[in-house]
């Protein structure tokens, strides 16, 4: 039902480097949402045994309670179909990890062409996660790069143990921590809710 990884993708990727966000993250979630609402509208629910995760989201896409009844109903016997307990595969994760095992790949036989290391040494910090399954010895010059990303956020954030202050003078500051924190709501929250205090603290100030 799931085409293959395409031009589209590792177009996309390297675009995203331009970003501020884990390249990869951002494409899994977009065609996270793209497949299951794929999914949602095919009549081949009963071909997809979907992990929990991926089976939760797809359901959450049903308002009416007859069509997410069917949707469950489907989903359940596909996961009953004999052969499906060898298999053991979602096929989300599957097109996924595809998917993103292309990009990795793409990424490892372009480290050593100079526009994209201006690319890489530009753009954003790699989730760890995704940091993890380049392979080190076919791209060591993004491995360096990352590495060097990380210490000097590293040093920024000793930076703002020593001052505080520090974390409301730098933007790019900000804006990685909250892109790390984005799995801990609670943290990501509160550092939002202080810098928020920041701004209006300042702001009530300048006005007086």
């Amino acid at each position: 039902m799931f085409n293959r990884c395409n031009r589209r993708e590792l177009t996309g990727f390297f675009r995203l480097l331009k970003g501020s966000s884990c390249p990869l993250c951002v494409i899994v979630e977009a065609r996270t949402g793209e497949l299951l609402q794929s999914a949602a509208q095919s009549n081949q629910l009963e071909t997809l045994p979907l992990c929990d995760r991926h089976l939760k989201l797809l359901l959450e896409r049903f308002d009416e309670p007859r069509a997410l009844a069917s949707a469950l109903r489907r989903t359940m016997l596909a996961a009953l179909k004999p052969g499906t307990e060898e298999s053991g595969t979602c096929p989300v994760c599957k097109f996924l990890e595809q998917t993103t095992n292309s990009i990795v790949r793409a990424l490892e036989r372009s480290d050593a062409k100079q526009r994209f290391r201006r690319s890489i040494e530009g753009g954003p910090l790699f989730c760890r996660r995704h940091y993890e399954l380049v392979n080190q010895n076919s791209a060591p010059h993004f491995v360096r790069t990352q590495r060097l990303k990380l210490k000097r956020l590293a040093n920024d954030l000793a930076r703002i143990e020593g001052s505080p202050a520090a974390v409301y003078s730098d933007g790019s500051i900000v804006e990685t921590l909250v892109f790390l924190l984005s799995d801990l709501p609670e943290c990501s929250g509160r550092l939002e809710t202080i810098l928020n205090r920041k701004d209006s603290t300042e702001s009530h100030r300048k006005a007086g």
